[in-house]
């Protein structure tokens, strides 16, 4: 999870570090965990909040975290396209 986000924090031109993205994604994770639908709104505001403090715009953290959600809803539906093909 750290190295996609971090990926997509390149592909979107951000300025993160790599050392950042391992201390503040696995807090993002946790976060998610509250309560709520699907961590919806709790893990992009966690993306905001954490990653300003790396040196991020609001803009680009927000950016990030929807692109996290983007990637995790594809890998789920590919997923359940190979569970419904099997």
């Amino acid at each position: 999870g750290v190295l996609s986000i971090w990926l997509a924090g390149v592909a979107l031109g951000c300025d993160l570090r790599f050392a950042d993205c391992i201390v503040l994604v696995p807090l993002v994770f946790v976060a998610s965990l509250a309560p709520s639908i699907g961590g919806l709104g709790v893990r992009e505001g966690a993306f905001v909040v954490l990653f300003m403090s790396a040196g991020l715009t609001q803009e680009q953290a927000l950016s990030l975290g929807v692109a996290n959600l983007g990637m995790s809803l594809v890998q789920a539906l590919v997923g359940g396209v190979v569970y419904v093909a099997r």
